[in-house]
């Protein structure tokens, strides 16, 4: 045994051994075309028992066994360092094995020296790579001459053995001072002939190959490097959950409906996904169905026939976990919900492991039970930073999570965002409301789905009500004839009064309210709403109407969402934070002018059930000098505005009176001209990075570094603030929990600070709205943190409207 330490109460060996146990446990599961058979847990070998290689040095293990006061001291200087000379020997042990296996693309050997090199930290572009290393050589020669290279020899050896993966380093395999600074030495030649061919588009194919092949290795070692230390318990990574075939069926014949023409569509849709042939070969599904159908636990069940068909064809090798993604956290709960009552009417004993909730205020609390001697349930118990590990390496059957999380996993250089990046291999991803994704994104977001589906093995689910029709029909597989269910449905007229734009003041005068009838009105920011609400108090009682928007504080909007659902207040005025996915009902609906998609989300909204016949308006509000609202939303001080805005007037002018049965004509010739109207630039700069594993850096004309996707563009940055509000449902928690984070933020050790941090940042975040920075009437700071204590509550915020701001503000 040898006596380096990898942590202050870890051996090197122990470390190692373990994170190369974790990767083989990881990829072993991974059976894809992107790599040759074993080729990739040979990779995956190499990476995790060379990635701590320089931790072996006298200078690491100096540090390793400091004080907290001399490691703060010697954190950060070169000799300190172990990254670069672990990836330097990595890329010459996987260049001889690539010799020895016939592999002549030594693209490999570069991908694992980044692995390596990045590994606590965020990927940088393959050029920079390439060409930044010469001023560090000193160091790492430095490095190199104070490792006992025999006992470090034969450790890795050994290693390799004990894990039968001895044919990968080779029968002559030796380590040498001499050896290794030669190494040393030569790297920047072979990277300087590799730029080269980099800059003139010799080194990497035109596809996304190498970049999935980057993603997935770098993905594998950091996961593994992380879930050793944080968990430290290999055994709770062998065993994966099976989920009964049938359990949205079961759930569905609990359920007592009331025979109706929309429930007996609901139940057609229902069989119809159950009865649908599966065909392995398909990867890409559609499920399109007018709102209200049920898209969401039809997604479920077809999602669990196929991952129970691809678990059998597999002979048991592959067993794909279920991402469930939906672009608002304002839905996210309730979906989330309907999963675990899926699940719990099938007997299951949820925890974790099976179905998981992810998104960034998402309660770090992991649960896990364990069969022990198949006789007694017992927990697993983990800490806030092992249950953070957990929730967001996606260690689970069923993960419900966001667009941002996803998207950001899809297309990132953070580690962070990666380090669950390999969980999407064989995975069945049900995306929902995906004619949310941004235009712009549409052809970016095509090319990789279909090569995420060729080469990772995942299958796709697409859920919408207005599919926007990205793919090429021979590219997808429709799980329902959405026809009928469109032809089957007249729950609503929508017209349209676009060539009359109307202000606030003039359009509350000219409307008349039907006591028997209930109203949402649906308007593109929060101070044309708060506006709307103050007229609409005129001529309404305010027991009957309430107000939603994000300047209302989170735990009191769901609150109100629930409110709404059962029916306790007639009208409504809100953004449109309530129009896709939240389950609310009424007779009527005002929508501002808007984009076609938007538009008929908000329609969704209107007659759910279809009990009687509904009424959606399209109206055009204006301020000022007759500036609309919406170009404040969908065109702001961008240089050019948004083209579904004059596609859906031009559209809705020339149709001012729609019956539902033809909003699907209507919406497929809207996305026909949006589709049209797209400018490719900005997809194909971002491929292009892709392709040339251009992670960072700045925009070029047709380059867009990795590093700046964003999925949403927020024109402008937000600050937190915090708001000590009371009522008669949260008395004293407010208080509370400011009074921990207090403690919390005093806290000197920056790694208990955030641990602690975790544990109440559930509730904590239930009382902070995000402001723009440059806010009308800011709050002072305190704690690092804007703070509004109970004693200013009413400077700064109305308990109906929410924060006091009297600027016109976009809806972020």
């Amino acid at each position: 045994m040898t006596i380096w330490l990898s942590h202050p109460e870890q051996s090197w060996e122990s470390h190692v051994s373990g994170v190369i146990q974790l990767g083989q446990t990881f990829s072993g599961g991974i059976s894809i075309d992107l790599f040759p058979p074993d080729f990739l847990t040979s990779l995956c070998a190499i990476t995790a028992a060379f990635h701590d290689l320089a931790k072996t040095t006298t200078y690491f293990q100096e540090y390793i066994v400091a004080s907290q006061s001399e490691k703060n001291k010697l954190r950060g200087k070169p000799l300190y360092r172990h990254s670069l000379l672990s990836a330097v020997c990595a890329y010459y042990v996987t260049e001889q094995y690539l010799r020895r296996i016939g592999e002549s693309n030594d693209v490999y050997a570069m991908i694992v020296f980044i692995t390596i090199r990045r590994h606590h930290g965020d990927l940088t572009s393959l050029e920079y790579e390439l060409g930044n290393m010469k001023e560090e050589l000193p160091d790492i020669q430095i490095q190199a001459k104070s490792i006992d290279w025999v006992l470090l020899e034969q450790a890795i050896i050994k290693l390799f053995y004990d894990m039968s993966k001895s044919e990968v380093l080779g029968d002559a395999f030796t380590m040498s001072t001499e050896k290794v600074l030669s190494w040393i030495d030569e790297l920047p030649i072979k990277f300087n002939k590799q730029r080269r061919k980099l800059l003139l588009d010799q080194l990497l194919p035109k596809n996304f190959e190498f970049f999935l092949k980057t993603q997935l290795l770098f993905s594998l070692l950091i996961d593994a490097d992380k879930s050793q230390v944080g968990i430290q318990n290999d055994a709770f990574f062998t065993k994966r959950n099976q989920l009964p075939v049938d359990a949205v069926e079961n759930y569905a014949a609990t359920l007592k409906r009331p025979a109706s023409q929309l429930n007996e569509l609901r139940n057609r849709a229902f069989q119809e996904v159950i009865g649908h042939p599966i065909n392995l070969q398909h990867r890409i599904y559609m499920l399109t169905l007018p709102t209200g159908l049920g898209k969401t636990l039809n997604s479920l069940t077809f999602a669990l026939k196929l991952r129970d068909r691809i678990h059998k064809e597999s002979s048991g090798r592959i067993l794909p976990r279920i991402i469930y993604s939906l672009p608002f956290l304002s839905i996210i709960d309730q979906n989330f919900r309907e999963f675990e009552k899926v699940f719990e009417s099938n007997g299951i004993s949820l925890d974790s492991s099976i179905l998981l909730k992810h998104h960034h205020l998402s309660e770090v609390l992991y649960d896990k039970k364990q069969n022990s001697h198949d006789v007694e349930l017992n927990e697993w118990n983990f800490d806030t930073s092992a249950a953070k590990l957990l929730i967001e390496g996606w260690n689970s059957e069923v993960i419900v999570t966001t667009f941002i999380q996803l998207f950001h996993t899809l297309i990132s250089h953070k580690n962070s965002s990666l380090r669950k990046f390999h969980r999407l291999a064989h995975s069945i991803i049900l995306i929902d409301e995906f004619q949310n994704i941004p235009a712009k994104y549409w052809l970016l977001l095509r090319d990789l789905f279909k090569a995420l589906a060729e080469k990772l093995d995942c299958r796709f689910v697409f859920l919408t009500a207005t599919n926007p029709e990205i793919f090429a029909p021979e590219d997808v597989q429709y799980i329902c004839e959405k026809e009928p269910y469109f032809a089957g449905l007249n729950r609503v007229t929508l017209r349209s009064y676009l060539d009359q734009p109307v202000t606030i003041e003039s359009f509350v005068d000219q409307l008349k309210l039907d006591k028997d009838k209930s109203y949402l009105f649906i308007v593109n920011t929060i101070d044309c709403a708060k506006m709307l609400y103050q007229k609409l108090l005129e001529f309404v009682d305010e027991h009957e109407m309430t107000y939603l928007s994000t300047h209302i504080l989170p735990f009191e909007r769901l609150k109100r969402i629930d409110q709404i659902r059962k029916k306790t207040f007639r009208i409504v005025v809100s953004t449109q934070m309530v129009e896709a996915g939240v389950d609310i009902d009424f007779d009527v609906v005002y929508r501002d002018w808007a984009p076609m998609d938007a538009i008929n989300q908000s329609a969704g909204r209107c007659n759910r059930n279809g009990l009687q016949m509904g009424e959606v308006n399209v109206i055009e509000l204006v301020y000022g000098d007759g500036k609309p609202y919406a170009s404040l939303v969908y065109g702001g001080n961008k240089k050019q505005g948004d083209p579904r805005l004059p596609i859906t007037k031009q559209l809705l002018n020339e149709n001012p009176v729609l019956s539902e049965e033809d909003f699907l004509g209507m919406i497929t010739e809207y996305y026909r001209k949006v589709k049209d109207s797209v400018n490719p630039k900005e997809s194909d700069s971002y491929i292009k990075a892709l392709m040339d594993l251009e992670y960072t850096g700045e925009q070029r004309e047709n380059v867009i570094p990795i590093e700046h996707f964003k999925l949403i563009d927020e024109e402008q940055s937000r600050l937190d603030v915090f708001f000590e509000y009371e009522s008669d449902e949260n008395l004293g928690e407010s208080a509370e929990v400011w009074g921990k984070f207090v403690e919390v933020n005093r806290l000197k050790d920056p790694i208990e600070r955030k641990n602690a941090f975790l544990k109440i940042r559930s509730t904590f975040y239930k009382y902070v709205i995000p402001l723009p920075r440059h806010m009308k009437n800011p709050p002072p700071e305190v704690e690092g943190i804007l703070f509004v204590g109970k004693s200013q509550m009413k400077d700064y915020y109305n308990p109906i409207t929410g924060y006091r701001n009297e600027s016109v503000t976009m809806i972020f």
